[in-house]
């Protein structure tokens, strides 16, 4: 017991030592999973309609590009987008993009092709007797879409969705590997250079599982939400 105490009070204290490199850590993962979670939701709702609603070369197109980024690995498209799409960017105009830059277009290009199929899937799974409902009735397209559509859908993507931005953030582990600062690569060097090495990836572990575990919590409150109307 005075053993496992002493253990952890020298683990404490080193946490304590590599604080502002934790906390550096842990802010670019945030700022890396949530900007790939928005804009992958938001052109994923795009892209989702346009698979419903697009004419046939356009469904088309789309397919290709939902299917082809849910069939390559996530580091793969990592690499891809620092190494080939970056380097064609700076020859057409001379900008490099960040490795940060990189990694979130990477990440949400992932999740976009998640959730245009998950959203495919929620708007193809209503009667269609309700789009038809709300034409007769003098609605626009966009407010069918907003008013009656997406409500509905909304519920049945909420619990995927839940589980792709999960993804996102277990996702940015790999933005290490293009010399992203995130947050298990500041754990690494804190283990490393305090030579403690179990327990702060034991402690790594705690910090993915509650960030996930928010996420999720915030889904179920979202789903409880719109469960009601």
């Amino acid at each position: 017991m005075t053993e496992l105490l002493s253990s952890l009070t020298e683990f404490l204290v080193a946490v304590r030592g590599a604080q502002p490199l934790l906390l550096s850590g842990l802010v670019k993962t945030a700022e890396a999973a949530i900007l790939a979670i928005l804009l992958g939701t938001a052109f994923g709702l795009i892209f989702g309609l346009m698979l419903v609603y697009g004419g046939k070369i356009l469904r088309l197109a789309v397919k290709i590009y939902v299917d082809v980024a849910r069939g390559i690995p996530g580091l793969v498209k990592i690499f891809t987008v620092y190494y080939l799409v970056n380097q064609l960017v700076i020859e057409a105009t001379g900008y490099r993009m960040s490795a940060m830059l990189c990694g979130i277009i990477a990440l949400a290009i992932h999740a976009s092709a998640q959730i245009a199929e998950m959203t495919r899937g929620a708007i193809q799974a209503l009667p269609r007797g309700q789009s038809e409902a709300g034409k007769a009735i003098g609605l626009t397209f966009g407010q069918i879409q907003f008013n009656v559509i997406f409500p509905q859908a909304i519920r049945q993507i909420l619990p995927t969705w839940v589980t792709s931005a999960g993804e996102v953030v277990k996702g940015t582990t790999l933005l290490s590997l293009i010399s992203v600062p995130e947050f298990f690569v500041a754990i690494k060097e804190a283990a490393a250079r305090e030579y403690i090495f179990f327990s702060f990836y034991l402690f790594a572990m705690l910090v993915y599982f509650v960030i996930i575990y928010g996420i999720e919590l915030f889904g179920r409150h979202l789903e409880a939400r719109f469960n009601k109307y």
